[in-house]
């Protein structure tokens, strides 16, 4: 667990925030004019509707394919994971290769599939990043490290001490 639906959703907030003209959590801000804020986050089933997991996922995903913009935010986490793996993998890559390339809305793809990393290689303006929950005294502190989790177009970056990251690093050997 790196907190990647805990950044996505924060990141959600402090833009709505933003938005309504409220204080937002940081020294300083500069956030473009969104029209709408999706999300495809969590994993929930609508019994009442006949609708499984997957069902809920995929029609929240043509929703936010078919209607965000480049000046959208959009947050999706873990997109595929209600199918077989080569189905789920197919259905990822599409929905992050149809928002970088056609939609370019901002946009943050958290995945499990690391054959999305090769992403970034053929679409400008992509970037692999990976977070990383750090205790420091009382608080969790969210680290991204270079590593093999695609987070498209990053938006909004925590600012976080260096030395907590910088521990965090000498503490784990991390692989590119």
């Amino acid at each position: 667990m790196g907190g990647k639906s805990t950044y996505m959703r924060q990141t959600a907030l402090i833009a709505l925030m933003a938005h309504i003209g409220s204080y937002v959590p940081a020294e300083s801000a500069q956030i473009g004019t969104l029209d709408r804020i999706f999300t495809r986050i969590g994993a929930s089933d609508d019994l009442a509707s006949g609708r499984s997991t997957f069902m809920v996922e995929m029609t929240e995903t043509a929703n936010i394919l078919h209607n965000a913009t480049e000046k959208s935010l959009v947050l999706m986490d873990e997109i595929g994971r209600g199918t077989s793996t080569y189905d789920g993998l197919s259905l990822a890559w599409a929905s992050a290769e149809w928002l970088a390339s056609q939609i370019n809305a901002l946009t943050l793809f958290a995945t499990h599939y690391f054959e999305l990393t090769e992403l970034p290689a053929q679409i400008d303006g992509l970037a692999n990043v990976h977070l990383d929950a750090v205790e420091h005294g009382d608080e969790i502190a969210l680290c991204m490290l270079c590593r093999k989790v695609l987070l498209v177009s990053l938006m909004v970056l925590p600012l976080l001490p260096l030395q907590v990251c910088l521990s965090r690093l000498s503490s784990k050997r991390v692989k590119s």
